[in-house]
């Protein structure tokens, strides 16, 4: 190998240096604000296509207005279809100057025949090309441009006067089977290649689309698999997938108590969905119980032409023709929720707090005039207690006040448990005293003697004294009844006039006589 050549090798063997380029890592920060900027322009872009959309669909709506034929849909549609083909070119002036000879020749011919009598005959631009072709070469350019500018504007003008709007539903119907027809021929050559099975489906959302039921598959085992699996074949399978899309699951054939189960669900649904609209914010859950305190009172709604006889939620309501009812109600305005003003809710908080004054008041009069009458009809024939005979009654107080009263010897609550008697014996010991009374407090039962007045009820102190009718210790708490024991304590409410009053519960049934059911 000469010189030159080992030369020339070096040289091509030599490698190549690049310069090397540092990148510096970006920081936390500078990552963070490029993470913002690109968020920024995502918004910025999503924000310009959703309003290009909605100005798109305003306009539809105009064209709906001035043109009621079609629907907004049918319009907006109609702009989407749009083609998107080149308009086509400008007519040659080549062109122009035949059409213009032969279109003033078959004119001329036609009026010498019918002066003459005789039959047209048409010439056509075939049978004069050869000799106006020479005409052609022979004129200059100006000669050329006057010959035909003007005939080439008539004829676009006359073009454009034919232009027609495209009927949508048919310009979709050639864009699906051309790109059908696309997609077809692509999976073909895709499963001869990669060796895989595709299988897609076309069908219509709509009646008025001219699509019919599309589904492709690249092989038989597809088909196998459908039959084999689902008992159904790919023919039938996208009729029933086309149906679905059309007719929607509300097509499907459901059971009169589905219907209900469906119909209730919706309505309450919409229901809540109207009193967060008119509360401004998210309420938690609508109540139908108590509507007036649990809705009204807290969030100052009002409820309007409820057109059922009664108020209450739609899973209460069995009829479908009263569901059907209420639905439409509520979606034409006829039923609605109306938000109070602060000055109709602040007097409406004011006429509850009086009416529940007015009802307290009312309930303490119906407790008095109930003891008052019991009074009377058991003090003629009250039992003899050991108690109340023995027990000398001058030393209790006849109606302790709550300035007196001992609070931590009163009883919380009127209890027939049997660890809250006290069992008085039957006779007194020399070294015994009188027990005292408990004393109930105001918060406990409130009676007056009297019957106050409605805007202020005054309590009345009782002196009760719990005593049970047998001899017998009182049970400590947790153990059982014993059959000494069957009947339940009695408690005896003296009241100021000296009179007792007995209260008695059934007695409890033996153990045995309850459980003998039970055996058998």
């Amino acid at each position: 190998m000469s010189t030159r050549t080992r030369s020339w090798a070096i040289t091509r063997t030599k490698p190549i240096r690049r310069e090397v380029t540092t990148r510096r890592k970006k920081t936390t920060a500078e990552k963070e604000a490029g993470k913002e900027a690109r968020r920024e322009q995502r918004e910025a872009i999503s924000a310009a296509i959703e309003e290009a959309r909605q100005e798109l669909w305003e306009k539809a709506l105009e064209l709906r207005e001035r043109f009621p034929k079609h629907t907004a849909k049918w319009y907006h549609s109609a702009i989407l279809q749009a083609s998107s083909r080149r308009h086509r070119q400008q007519m040659s002036r080549w062109r122009a100057f035949v059409s213009k000879e032969v279109k003033r020749r078959n004119e001329e011919a036609a009026t010498t025949a019918a002066a003459s009598g005789e039959p047209v005959h048409r010439i056509k631009a075939t049978d004069i090309s050869t000799e106006l072709a020479e005409e052609w070469r022979e004129m200059s350019a100006e000669d050329k441009i006057e010959a035909t500018e003007e005939y080439i504007q008539e004829m676009s003008n006359a073009s454009s006067a034919k232009t027609h709007v495209a009927n949508p539903h048919i310009v979709q119907f050639h864009d699906v089977r051309a790109n059908c027809q696309a997609i077809h021929e692509e999976c073909i050559r895709l499963a001869q290649r990669c060796h895989v099975e595709i299988m897609f489906t076309i069908v219509r959302t709509e009646l008025s689309q001219y699509n019919k039921p599309y589904v492709f598959a690249t092989s038989e085992r597809l088909a196998a698999f459908f039959n084999t699996l689902y008992k159904t074949s790919l023919s039938d399978m996208v009729i029933r997938m086309e149906s679905f899309m059309i007719a929607g699951p509300d097509g499907l054939s459901q059971n009169y108590s589905q219907t209900i189960i469906t119909l209730k669900s919706e309505i309450a649904a919409l229901i809540h969905q109207k009193l967060d609209e008119a509360a401004g914010y998210h309420v938690s859950k609508m109540i139908y119980t108590n509507f007036d305190s649990r809705i009204t009172l807290q969030h100052g709604i009002l409820l309007k032409g409820w057109p059922l006889k009664n108020f209450c939620s739609p899973s209460d309501v069995t009829n479908r023709a009263d569901l059907l009812l209420l639905k439409h109600a509520w979606l034409s305005g006829t039923a609605k929720f109306e938000k109070m003003s602060k000055e109709a809710y602040k007097a409406y908080c004011e006429m509850v707090c009086r009416h529940a004054a007015e009802v307290q008041a009312t309930d303490a009069a119906k407790t008095l005039a109930t003891l008052a009458a019991i009074d009377n009809d058991s003090s003629s024939d009250a039992p003899m207690s050991p108690s109340l005979d023995t027990v000398n009654n001058s030393d209790a107080p006849t109606s302790p006040s709550l300035d007196t009263a001992n609070i931590s010897d009163a009883p919380t609550s009127l209890s027939h448990d049997a660890t809250n008697i006290l069992n008085a014996p039957t006779s007194l010991s020399p070294g015994s005293t009188t027990p005292t009374p408990p004393t109930l407090l105001p918060a406990q039962l409130s009676v007056s003697s009297e019957i106050p007045p409605v805007s202020e009820p005054a309590p009345l102190s009782l002196n009760i004294t719990n005593i049970s009718n047998t001899s017998n210790s009182a049970r400590t708490r947790g153990t059982k009844r014993k059959a000494a024991d069957p009947f339940i304590s009695m408690t005896y409410v003296s009241a100021p006039d000296g009179s007792a009053v007995a209260i008695r519960k059934k007695p409890r049934k033996a153990r045995a006589k309850k459980n003998q059911g039970k055996e058998n």
